[in-house]
């Protein structure tokens, strides 16, 4: 989810992936982004998969990395020759760790307001939104960069103790602690209730525009934040995998279907399809961004949707590569 773009019909950061950790199998790991599948068989496709606003990143087992959609600021040019373990995507920018946990950031030419400049050091998890990245060093520990000028609304200021799970939007990160308890922060600019805390134990995590959802330990979502859209009204039922994206959200099922639910507004700019999630696949994966979302088969494909019919932010995003 990532120009501080803070009107809806611009692009914004949304869970924006999500969260990507090296050590979390489940995402949008995106279970959220989700994204951590360790799988090493190339053959299988795609392990991972980083839903940006208007870009989105996958991997293969082998490390390669592909993106697509908007190429403004060069976010979906990963550097050549890097073998990568884990990714998140934002609005300007593109981050993951190598395989030894090193950052890495692309993009950012044009916007950068220190969202590109990641961190030294050896991390295993990594969560990036519009003008922030933050990421889990090997002793748990959470630093943030980014936040420069006038686009520090908290998300930065990240909270002490132990932590395994990251997501990061807008203007808010949250993280999962050892005990899977959700701590969040940010929303200097615009608290809906996006960065109050759960009671639930957590084992996955992402974080949308204005809302955040999790997965627990249970196999339930539980969303919470802002109303406006319908993003937090997330069905009952048991969960896979859950994804955020700006004004929606979306979750793959324990028999693998992809559900989304949010996109309620009068007019025609926050509905671009991206609610209206694919059919007939087996999917592991999913997450969202401005107007579109995308899920990760359990082939190793990926379909992505919306993006809407004429749309001015539409830059190829739904139109995912073959592994």
């Amino acid at each position: 989810m990532k120009a501080l773009l803070i009107l809806f019909w611009l692009p914004v950061a949304v869970g924006l992936s999500s969260c990507s950790s090296a050590k979390d199998t489940d995402d949008t790991g995106v279970v959220a982004d989700t994204d951590t599948d360790t799988d090493t068989d190339t053959d299988k496709g795609f392990v991972e998969l980083a839903v940006g606003d208007t870009h989105n990143c996958a991997r293969k087992g082998d490390g390669a990395v592909q993106c697509w959609g908007n190429n403004s600021q060069k976010q979906i040019e990963p550097p050549e020759g890097v073998a990568f373990q884990a990714l998140s995507a934002g609005v300007w920018q593109s981050c993951g760790l190598d395989i030894d946990g090193a950052v890495h950031c692309w993009g950012c030419e044009g916007n950068d307001l220190g969202q590109c400049d990641g961190l030294q050091g050896t991390y295993s998890a990594i969560a990036v939104g519009s003008y922030h990245g933050c990421a889990i060093d090997l002793s748990g520990v959470i630093s943030c960069w980014g936040c420069e000028d006038l686009r520090d609304f908290g998300q930065c200021d990240a909270p002490s103790g132990n932590y395994t799970t990251l997501a990061a939007s807008d203007q808010h990160t949250c993280a999962l602690d050892t005990e899977g308890k959700v701590a969040c922060w940010g929303c200097g600019r615009d608290d809906q209730g996006q960065c109050s805390s759960r009671e639930a134990r957590f084992v996955a995590l992402d974080a949308g525009g204005s809302h955040t959802c999790g997965l627990t330990d249970a196999s339930e979502v539980i969303c919470w934040g802002s109303e406006q859209f319908g993003a937090v009204d997330s069905p009952p039922g048991q969960w896979a995998a859950v994804g955020t994206g700006h004004v929606h959200s979306c979750g793959v099922t324990s028999d693998g279907l992809v559900e989304c639910w949010g996109c309620e507004a009068e007019g025609p700019e926050p509905d671009q399809g991206q609610c209206e999630s694919p059919e007939g696949g087996t999917y592991q994966k999913v997450g969202g961004g401005t107007g579109h979302g995308c899920a990760l088969g359990a082939d190793g494909t990926i379909d992505c949707w919306g993006c809407g019919d004429d749309w001015k932010w539409d830059a190829g995003q739904c139109e995912a590569p073959a592994p």
